[in-house]
């Protein structure tokens, strides 16, 4: 759930249902995830701050104890050049750092082609310098991705390889309740 404060603020967060398992042992939880945005009223810089996993989830063991789930904190910096044109571009900036690891660095760029009004997609790639993948192999760090937005609903794909691990493939859907003037392209 996320809403835009004036001009220059959102906030938004979610909460998430997480169950796993392995082999004969399972652990279930909840957790949070809360954003700030800050930017400009053109919106071609923006600055972002997140924290995610927010909470404990149970263990894997027999007995009910409650483990806490690997919180991290983002923070990022965005500048879009021609926000105002339906076709604009995006480069983005980002530091992660895990609660209990080193910090990653994340670079990336979105080329948004707006086809008309409501239409618009998006083209991005991307790569993460994380040491502690380094040795996969392969293309680790690169990840390359879509979206596509059509009046208040977004689909977005991304393809980020893990070397030896192979692939890894996200979808994300997106809808977008209320009436804001200056809805934002796919990201």
């Amino acid at each position: 759930y996320a809403l835009s404060f004036g001009d220059n603020f959102a906030f938004g967060f979610g909460g998430k249902y997480i169950s796993s398992s392995l082999v004969t042992y399972s652990a279930t939880g909840e957790a949070v995830d809360a954003g700030l945005l800050l930017y400009t009223k053109e919106r071609d810089f923006t600055l972002g701050l997140s924290i995610q996993n927010v909470c404990q989830i149970s263990n894997f063991s027999q007995y009910s104890s409650q483990e806490k789930l690997p919180m991290v904190y983002r923070a990022g910096l965005a500048y879009r050049f021609q926000p105002q044109r339906p076709t604009h571009f995006l480069l983005g900036v980002d530091l992660e750092k895990p609660i209990d690891g080193d910090a990653i660095f994340h670079g990336g760029g979105e080329l948004c082609v707006g086809a008309a009004k409501d239409l618009a997609l998006a083209l991005r790639a991307g790569y993460s310098f994380d040491s502690l993948n380094q040795d996969l192999g392969g293309t680790v760090g690169a990840s390359l991705g879509a979206g596509i937005r059509y009046n208040n609903f977004e689909l977005n794909y991304a393809l980020v390889p893990f070397g030896v691990l192979g692939d890894t493939q996200r979808f994300s859907l997106t809808i977008r309740f209320g009436t804001e003037g200056n809805q934002p392209t796919p990201q």
